[in-house]
Order: C-alpha cells, then sequence, then structure tokens
C-alpha cells in the first residue's frame, strides 16, 4: 500500500524526536514513493493550516500545536504491544451522543482519538473497542482525553449485549486487513 505525503511527512517528523523536517527532506523521501514535489508542497500547506505543523525556520516545519500531543501518543502506540492483555470478552464503551456536534475542531479531535484506539461505532453515538489494554478503561479514558475526546464523554466497560449487537460487534473490525496492515508498518 502506498502511503500518502500526509502520512509520510507525519512520520518522518515523528522519528526526528523533535529535529524539524526540511521541505527538501520532505520532497525526497516523498519522491521515493512517486509523490510530486507540488503534493508535497500542499500537504506541507494544509497541515499549516491545520495547525498539525509550525514553521521552525524558513523551509523547515516541527509538529504544530494540533499534532504535539498527538504525536507524544504515537510514539506511546509505538511500543502498544506492551499494553496489551488477553482479552476476557468485555468492551470499553464511549457514548458521545450529548456531545455537541456544531464545533467542527472539537468533532475532528473527537474522531481521531477514537480512530486512534480503535473504536468502532455500534449504534449512533455509541462506539466500542476490546477490553484489552493492561491499564483497562482508566487506560482508555485517559488516551481518549489527552488526544481531544471531551470530558464529558462517558466511557465505561460492557459485556452483556443483546444478542442483534452480539452478532453485529465482530463485523465492526476487519481483523484479516488489520493484520495485514500492522504487518505492512512493521516492514
Amino acid at each position: 500500500m502506498k502511503p500518502t505525503s500526509k502520512k509520510l511527512i507525519l512520520g518522518l517528523l515523528l522519528a526526528s524526536e523533535g529535529r524539524a523536517l526540511t521541505v527538501r527532506e520532505a520532497i525526497n523521501a516523498c519522491a521515493l514513493f512517486d509523490i510530486t514535489e507540488n503534493n508535497v508542497r500542499v500537504t506541507l500547506a494544509r497541515l499549516v493550516t491545520d495547525e498539525l505543523l509550525q514553521p521552525a525556520e524558513r523551509g523547515a516545519y516541527v509538529f504544530g500545536p494540533a499534532a504535539q500531543m498527538t504525536a507524544s501518543q504515537v510514539a506511546i502506540w509505538q511500543s502498544v504491544e506492551d499494553y496489551l492483555e488477553k482479552w476476557h470478552g468485555g468492551y470499553v464503551v464511549v457514548h458521545i451522543g450529548t456531545l455537541g456536534r456544531s464545533d467542527r475542531k472539537a468533532l475532528k479531535q473527537r474522531e481521531r482519538a477514537l480512530e486512534m484506539l480503535g473504536l468502532r461505532e455500534l449504534d449512533r453515538g455509541l462506539y466500542l473497542r476490546p477490553d484489552n489494554f493492561s491499564g483497562g478503561v482508566e487506560f482508555v479514558r485517559e488516551r481518549l482525553q489527552v488526544l481531544g475526546l471531551e470530558p464529558e464523554a462517558a466511557v465505561f466497560t460492557a459485556a452483556e449485549f443483546d444478542e442483534a449487537r452480539r452478532q453485529r460487534i465482530p463485523q465492526l473490525w476487519d481483523t484479516r486487513a488489520l493484520n495485514t496492515y500492522y504487518q505492512q508498518e512493521r516492514e
């Protein structure tokens, strides 16, 4: 799977451990994946607009305010296996139905937080993931809030769903595709 210029640029910055990424470095890295110079420059401009990047100096960028916390959390996920434990059949559930929907920035942060932790929508406003982090629901709640989920969201565990939902839950994750993706990312 060919990476996007956005993913490559953010990945390069994450790997640089705080060092600024120059436009030339971004262009050279993206060229390896047949991504054009123009595409890279447009991506950099969009990342600045989204506050994911900010200029460090002329022609060089560092993580912006919207990405600094996310970047630190992504670094944690590079060793995610250290946080996993055997799954015993329960789920961490997040209910966002009472949260506002008019603030686009808050919506984007919320969606990114839920996605980064692998939560999927079972019913409108009700997201879940297997409860298999060693820190349990507290670990997930803390990570979600650090990533931008509003503290007012209800985060709890559940295990006894009705039959119709029990049938739908396994379909929320394409485990074969996830395993393939994880293998590709490792390579």
